[in-house]
């Protein structure tokens, strides 16, 4: 029919971005890890398209609500942790590795305080959590194995409670605390007795 248009094609969004939007999207991530470092969830959405350098326009583009791109930056987070266990695994100590481990998310928690605010807003069901998907819980498991395997750390410490383990270092950094105290305090409880 005349003055119709028809809606975009379905696959429009599985086609590939072009470079310009791909570089606008990282600086937009840069910009709301930063603004949220700084300021938490109040951030404006404007105050991160400034920062970042893009129009409102571009920045609602990409992330359409401020929740869309919380959610982006905590899956870069999981991603960041994941690839820091595999890291553990190349390590030739388990030991060392659950303390370079502790220590190294404990330093990336300090970096992204504002991010646990951010994230408190938001509800994640049972399923849509990226701190419990398949992958974030396949690579601890895969760490806390062989560091129980090798009596570095209890031997009833279970991916869950390594879960929640994570969950209190990263609030307690969150308010405040020191993080090199706070994983001092998290090794404490997994070290065997």
């Amino acid at each position: 029919m005349a003055g119709q248009t028809s809606p975009a094609p379905a696959t429009a969004e599985a086609r590939p971005q072009r470079a310009d939007a791909r570089r606008n999207r990282e600086r937009i991530l840069e910009a709301g890890r930063k603004a949220f470092a700084d300021t938490g969830r109040g951030v404006q959405m404007d105050d991160i398209a400034r920062l970042a350098g893009v129009g409102v326009g571009t920045l609602y583009r990409h992330f359409p609500t401020k929740e869309d791109l919380v959610l982006a930056l905590v899956q870069q987070s999981v991603e960041a942790s994941i690839a820091s266990a595999r890291e553990a695994l190349t390590r030739e100590d388990p030991g060392e590795a659950i303390e370079w481990l502790v220590h190294e998310a404990a330093e990336k928690m300090a970096r992204s305080r504002g991010l646990r605010d951010a994230m408190s807003g938001i509800e994640f069901g049972d399923d849509n959590n990226p701190w419990q998907s398949k992958d974030k819980r396949r690579s601890s498991e895969a760490v806390l194995e062989r560091a129980r395997d090798a009596g570095a750390i209890r031997a009833d410490v279970t991916v869950d409670d390594w879960q929640w383990l994570m969950c209190g270092l990263a609030a307690s950094i969150a308010d405040g605390a020191d993080p090199e105290r706070q994983a001092e305090f998290v090794l404490a409880a997994v070290r065997p007795r």
